[in-house]
């Protein structure tokens, strides 16, 4: 199934027509990944998506986070300028990856919409747990990596550890800036 929903990206994109906007088709994005993930100086990320949890994102509570045992689906990898702006890179690529998250997993098909992480381009092979969290204080979103927020510097605390930093919707890249491929399966 997941070789028919990508099938049917590259026909649409053979005839010229792409649902996510110009330049946001499947072989266009692989083209752009496998060029852009040679240069020097770049940032390769895994992608993976899950049923959304509204009150889990919109809370940040760490208690629900270690209840749930939802585990996180390998989209694909993404290339991006740097760690900095993956999230602008999904941002700019969400339609792709949401199509491409469907497409690989049966379970994500009837949703319409589902929460995106990325981490590490070798995190496609592990288990990743979601690792971001959101300040106590000031109320901002860290990447996984964080010890402290970078807003206002208050210390981590007891939050969860994990590799896998939340995708919020955030500006986008250029999006000759950005690629993607899917993962494999």
């Amino acid at each position: 199934m997941k070789a028919l929903g990508l099938t049917l990206l590259a026909l649409s994109a053979a005839a010229g027509w792409s649902p996510f906007g110009a330049g946001v088709t499947l072989p266009v994005q692989q083209q752009r990944f496998q060029a852009l993930a040679a240069t020097d100086g770049v940032f390769v990320a895994a992608v993976f998506a899950r049923q959304h949890n509204s009150e889990f994102v919109a809370v940040g509570d760490a208690s629900l986070r270690q209840k749930d045992t939802r585990p996180w689906l390998p989209v694909g990898r993404i290339v991006a300028p740097s760690a900095a702006s993956v999230t602008a890179a999904i941002e700019t690529q969400r339609p792709l990856l949401v199509t491409a998250a469907k497409a690989g997993h049966k379970k994500l098909r009837v949703l319409r919409d589902f929460s995106l992480a990325w981490g590490g381009a070798d995190e496609l092979e592990a288990e990743p747990r979601l690792g971001s969290f959101r300040c106590p204080a000031c109320g901002a979103q860290n990447d996984a990596s964080a010890d402290d927020c970078s807003n206002c510097g208050t210390p981590r605390g007891d939050a969860p550890r994990g590799s896998l930093s939340l995708a919020l919707r955030t500006s986008k890249l250029e999006v000759e800036q950005c690629g993607f491929e899917p993962a494999p399966g």
